[in-house]
């Protein structure tokens, strides 16, 4: 397992909350996640990111379950079955991530001539 040489040196709560969403996929499985009041099956998360791979699906709800963001239940069931659902700590951020895709909606019309592809659970996937 890989061992950094270095411990993270966060020294603002800007920089800590950067560091926890950073990468391409935590923000649209987060969305994903919070679409709908249940918990979510690995396939079902699979199917409702396009575009990637099954490892970086697994890496990145492995760093979200280990900061806090999301759960994952796993039952003791023949066959087996692990169900992932926002904690409070996420919940407390998709505000924040709403906020986000608003912005990012109204200025990528503004940069770009190519239309934007929406998430499904979007609420901004209406076209102004």
């Amino acid at each position: 397992m890989y061992t950094p040489k270095q411990d993270k040196d966060i020294r603002c709560p800007l920089e800590y909350a950067y560091d926890i969403l950073s990468g391409r996929w935590k923000s649209r499985l987060m969305c994903l996640i919070d679409g709908e009041p249940r918990a979510f099956r690995y396939t079902e998360l699979r199917e409702g990111m396009i575009n990637i791979s099954d490892a970086a699906l697994s890496k990145a709800l492995r760093e979200l379950i280990d900061d806090d963001m999301i759960a994952r239940v796993q039952y003791d069931e023949i066959p087996p079955r692990v169900e992932y659902y926002l904690t409070g700590k996420g919940k407390s951020f998709m505000p924040i991530l709403k906020e986000m895709c608003a912005w990012g909606r109204t200025y990528y019309s503004f940069n770009s001539k190519n239309q934007m592809i929406q998430c499904l659970n979007c609420e901004h996937n209406t076209e102004s």
